[in-house]
C-alpha cells in the first residue's frame, strides 16, 4: 500500500497514525536502513520535532500534522504536509521509540519555543513533560547551548 510517493507499507501490516511521519522521515535518506541512521557515528541530524514530536510523545495539545522536521541543511519536499526547518539537533536529543528520529521531550520544549508556538501552549507542554519526568538538567543544558537571544526566549516561556 502506498503511503506517499516513494514509500510503501505492506497491506498485511496494520496502519498507524505515525505511518505518514515515518515515511516522510525515511524518505529524507532512502538509501539508509533505520539501524544505520540510529548509529551515533552515522547520525544525519534529521529529526521529527516541534508540534509533531509533542503530539507523538503526548505533551501539550498539538496536532501531528503538518509534519515538522528539522535538518542541519535546507531540505525541500513536494509534500505540503511536511515542513522542514534548518536546525542542528544532536543525536543525544532524539530517540527512536517510534521507529524514526523524534526529539526528546527536553529538546521538543526548546523547539516549540523557538518555533514561536503560542507561549501558553508551550507552557502546557512543559507542564505535561514535567509530570512525565522531564529531565530539567538536560533541558538547561540544551538551553545553555543556544545563542543568548534564543536562550532568553526559551527561558521567558518556561519560567513564567
Amino acid at each position: 500500500m502506498r503511503l506517499v510517493h516513494g514509500a510503501y507499507r505492506s497491506a498485511a501490516v496494520t496502519s498507524s497514525p505515525d505511518d505518514e511521519i515515518a515515511a516522510a522521515w525515511k524518505l529524507t535518506s532512502p538509501e539508509m536502513m533505520l539501524h544505520e541512521r540510529m548509529a551515533y557515528g552515522a547520525w544525519d541530524g534529521i529529526a521529527v520535532g516541534g508540534t509533531t514530536a509533542a503530539s507523538l510523545i503526548g505533551i501539550g495539545d498539538f496536532f501531528l500534522t503538518p509534519i515538522r522536521m528539522y535538518a542541519p541543511r535546507r531540505l525541500k519536499t513536494r509534500n505540503s504536509d511536511v515542513h522542514f526547518s534548518v536546525r542542528q539537533i544532536s543525536r543525544e536529543d532524539v530517540d527512536f521509540e517510534h521507529g524514526f528520529a523524534v526529539t526528546t521531550p527536553e529538546r521538543t520544549i526548546v523547539d516549540l519555543a523557538l518555533d514561536d508556538e503560542e507561549p501558553s501552549l508551550v507552557r502546557d507542554a512543559y507542564d505535561d513533560a514535567v509530570e512525565k519526568g522531564l529531565d530539567l538538567e538536560k533541558l538547561r543544558a540544551i538551553v545553555r547551548q543556544l545563542t543568548p537571544g534564543k536562550a532568553r526566549k526559551v527561558r521567558r516561556i518556561i519560567e513564567e
